[in-house]
């Protein structure tokens, strides 16, 4: 194998644990309810990995987003509550 060879082999493995580590983090944030986080992510995933050697990730995304997608419309399922800019009496004495 020339260095050529495996320079290229190597830029494949990063490319792919990118895309892996990407998908990893969407479910993270799936998982916890940042569904706009989590979809942003998705998205994201598309466009960078969506052709090529990693398609396969980008393909997982459409599915992952179209899932989101049925979890937004179930009535049961909220979004967290945004953190309040106001300061709480403590903060605010400081």
């Amino acid at each position: 194998m020339t260095e050529l060879e495996r320079r290229g082999a190597l830029l494949t493995m990063l490319r792919e644990q990118a895309a892996q580590n990407w998908f990893s983090l969407a479910q993270y944030f799936s998982t916890h309810r940042h569904f706009p986080q989590a979809r942003a992510i998705y998205r994201r995933i598309i466009d960078t990995y969506g052709k090529g050697g990693e398609r396969l990730y980008g393909e997982y995304a459409v599915i992952a987003l179209q899932d989101l997608d049925i979890l937004a419309l179930n009535p049961g399922v909220e979004e967290p509550a945004k953190p309040s800019t106001s300061l709480s009496p403590v903060q605010h004495g400081r």
